[in-house]
């Protein structure tokens, strides 16, 4: 074959091969971005956002389980603080706010905060507000400043490193508005397919809905321990109703105590196999003008209070599921 056909089989075969790989789909979640550092999520023990109007603390208690603190210092309404912080349990959303982290992209590094008017990113002055993560062996504090016109980035101060950068701001939203954005409302996380049992105690006395046999369809069904291939709809029913009701709003200091002292009416355990998962703790407040319902849940470690006519509909339940 002649020399100058095999230099224009050649040319074909990489321009080809420089179309195939162009045309490849391209991972762009970092791309432009530098990787400004790295903290393992595992080794975050709190998130904190501190302003002169409000101060939120993440912390954690143990795997996957953190709790927050949310106290508004000037409140918009009447601008007055909040008489003490609000507690509760973060919702799974922390765990994104927490690998924003591992690693954390800077779209721009504007350099050494020395050589800018930081008054020009809002990162100085008035309206001060600072992220401050502690990992083990390491605290890094942000100061947060303006958002970048038409996006969701923002400009923050890296204190450490000296570093004014332009980064995506939906986690640092997510730690400031945690009332919104944090806030687990689930009194328990299992699913209905998850759960092989429920014991429900209330007046001395105990029932346990099985949910493992399985009818002619091969669907699991709801039974009396006493009869597991007799279907009871009633059981699936009630167990549904429980799986709706979620927390309106956590206890305050001065109410944990108050409920931990009033009586309960219904308890009811859950199994996943053969091992206790959570417990879920009905009782009523009748102080004030209107009787109201909540619910301690091991899974929120709190207690919640629910909507009162899901509340009450449980508490009528109870004495045809145990009887």
């Amino acid at each position: 074959m002649r020399k100058d056909v095999l230099v224009y089989v050649g040319l074909l075969f990489a321009a080809l091969s420089l179309a195939y790989y162009s045309s490849l789909p391209v991972d762009k979640s970092s791309e432009g971005r530098v990787e400004w550092l790295k903290i393992e999520p595992s080794s975050i023990s709190q998130v904190s956002y501190e302003s002169s109007g409000r101060k939120v603390e993440v912390s954690k208690r143990s795997d996957e389980f953190y709790w927050v603190k949310y106290q508004n210092l000037v409140n918009t309404i009447d601008k007055k603080a909040d008489p003490e912080p609000q507690e509760f349990r973060a919702s799974k959303q922390v765990l994104d706010v927490l690998a924003f982290f591992s690693p954390m992209y800077a779209t721009r590094d504007l350099g050494d905060g020395k050589d800018l008017d930081l008054a020009n990113f809002d990162l100085e002055g008035a309206g001060e507000a600072t992220i401050t993560v502690q990992a083990t062996g390491d605290i890094r504090e942000f100061k947060i400043g303006k958002r970048s016109y038409g996006s969701r980035d923002i400009y923050i101060h890296d204190l450490k490193s000296g570093h004014v950068l332009l980064l995506n701001g939906s986690a640092f939203d997510k730690i400031k508005n945690a009332r919104g954005s944090l806030y687990e409302r689930r009194l328990y996380e299992l699913t209905e397919a998850e759960v092989s049992r429920v014991v429900v105690r209330s007046a001395g006395k105990e029932k346990a809905l099985e949910h493992s046999s399985k009818n002619s369809n091969g669907i699991t069904i709801w039974s009396d321990s006493e009869a597991p291939a007799t279907e009871k709809p009633s059981y699936k029913s009630f167990v549904t109703k429980v799986k709706k009701i979620n927390a309106q709003t956590y206890a305050s200091s001065e109410q944990r105590v108050r409920l931990a002292q009033s009586p309960i009416f219904a308890s009811l355990e859950f199994f996943k196999g053969d091992e206790s998962k959570v417990t879920l703790k009905f009782t009523k407040d009748t102080q004030g003008k209107e009787t109201t319902y909540w619910v301690w849940s091991s899974f929120l470690d709190s207690f919640v209070k629910v909507d009162g006519s899901r509340g009450e509909g449980v508490e009528k339940d109870i004495p045809s599921i145990v009887n």
